[in-house]
């Protein structure tokens, strides 16, 4: 018997998993922080991923790929950058965004033994949209018992029903995105679903203290409330590039020359806000920081 669509889907999916495992107890694993990004034409996106690879070896390079190295291919030329640190956490950065950028982006490692290599599946998906002014975001009331109920749906917004939507799917417009959302089945309304949101805050601290002697080190960090949960990056003084794409942010041995405006960027499928510090720096002395909050 010749095994259907679904069948092979099923198949495909355990030889996935089966592969993950298997290169899993070998050492090796590639995580992504997120495995689905948008993003808006003409803006920068950061992809970030953690790496292991088995005791033995020694990693000789890293890098990105979609159909191959990104740093090799035209149509990324001056556009994409690959950072990672002594912790394994590597970052992709691509700059001015367009549609044909949006695919599949992988994470890829060689070894000193050539045939001691590895790339990090299935990758992250990003998705690069024309106008962010036109973008939607659409929500889905999911019931544990499924559709069997042929239910209508109430949706709510601050607590408050919304007029004429008793479908299972909510489209926002960016305009209306703002606001607490959730949803019910008609007659179920104790049932209600959690509450999803664009991030509040956001707010941001500093550690050890607020005065940082020049040399040693200090930690910037960014927290909020959202549902889903939100993404971060830190800027410096309007640059476009991101000095970080974490929550905490650390600037290790501080120099004059990381004198200057920091702000903290969140944001999910529903909204985003920022937040700034001001990091000042003394020669010799202390450096003095006061936080403000957009």
């Amino acid at each position: 018997m010749s095994a259907d669509s679904s069948d092979q889907d099923f198949t495909n999916e355990n030889n996935l998993l089966l592969w993950e495992c298997l290169q899993a107890q070998a050492g090796w694993s590639v995580t992504y922080t997120y495995r689905h990004i948008c993003a808006v034409r003409g803006s920068t996106v950061s992809i970030s991923c953690t790496y292991t690879y088995p005791p033995g070896l020694r990693v000789t390079s890293t890098f990105w790929v979609r159909k191959d190295n990104l740093k090799s291919e035209p149509e990324y030329s001056g556009r994409v950058e690959s950072v990672c640190d002594n912790n394994n956490e590597c970052t992709l950065i691509i700059r001015d965004l367009t549609e044909s950028d949006s695919g599949v982006y992988k994470f890829r490692i060689t070894t000193n033994i050539e045939t001691e290599k590895w790339t990090g599946e299935p990758g992250v998906s990003l998705t690069v949209t024309a106008d962010q002014s036109r973008n939607q975001t659409e929500l889905t009331c999911v019931s544990q018992c499924g559709d069997s109920l042929r239910s209508s749906y109430i949706w709510y917004r601050n607590d408050e029903t919304v007029g004429g939507q008793t479908q299972r799917k909510l489209v926002l417009q960016s305009t209306d995105a703002t606001g607490r959302y959730s949803c019910a089945l008609s007659g179920h309304q104790r049932f209600r679903s959690p509450p999803v949101y664009a991030p509040e805050g956001p707010s941001v601290s500093v550690s050890p203290s607020a005065e940082v002697e020049e040399g040693s080190s200090v930690t910037l960090s960014c927290s909020c409330d959202a549902n889903p949960a939100a993404n971060y990056s830190w800027f410096k003084d309007g640059e476009e590039t991101p000095k970080s794409s974490e929550q905490n942010f650390t600037i290790t041995n501080v120099r004059a020359e990381d004198a200057g405006t920091y702000s903290c960027r969140v944001w999910n499928l529903l909204g985003h806000s920022q937040s700034t510090v001001e990091v000042t720096v003394v020669t010799g002395t202390f450096a003095s920081i006061v936080m403000a909050t957009c």
